[in-house]
């Protein structure tokens, strides 16, 4: 038992370690180099790298997140609420809005809704991305920051 537990933690420093050293290489000006032709000559050729590439960063590296504001939008106008994100907003009185599907929060639906419809909610972007990502639990705090609108988009 003890030896399984000593070989975990050294297996664990190891992994780190090794991480943080390839992480200090890829910033040097040869790691750097050496990192953009893996990607140019190999790995930009497997199948989906740059979609995955570039949803993660979207998602977790310092870019502009690609979302103003979380929102719950009455889609379907009976009442019924989703957890979406405000892409874009127009001139024409809709805006365009992101409903990811649970538990992966890169799959969903685009959505283009008159803007009585939707309500912009004063919640985290990190914390709007977890509660899709437990498919809803949690969603207390979300729901107390809320005006409840009828169907017809009146409060």
């Amino acid at each position: 038992q003890l030896h399984y537990i000593f070989s975990s933690i050294i297996a664990i420093t190891l992994i780190l370690v090794v991480c943080f050293i390839v992480g200090l290489l890829i910033r040097t000006r040869f790691g750097n180099f050496a990192y953009r032709f893996l990607e140019d000559n190999f790995l930009k050729r497997i199948p989906f790298y740059k979609i995955i590439k570039e949803t993660v960063i979207q998602l977790f590296g310092n870019q502009k997140t690609l979302f103003s504001a979380v929102a719950l939008v009455n889609l379907f106008g009976n009442g019924n609420l989703v957890t979406a994100f405000v892409t874009d907003e127009h001139d024409n009185g809709y805006c365009t809005v992101f409903v990811p599907s649970g538990p992966a929060p890169t799959a969903g639906f685009v959505y283009h809704v008159k803007n009585e419809f939707v309500q912009k909610v004063d919640y985290p972007m990190d914390q709007a991305m977890r509660l899709i990502i437990s498919l809803g639990s949690g969603s207390r705090a979300l729901m107390k920051s809320v005006r409840i609108k009828d169907t017809r988009g009146k409060e």
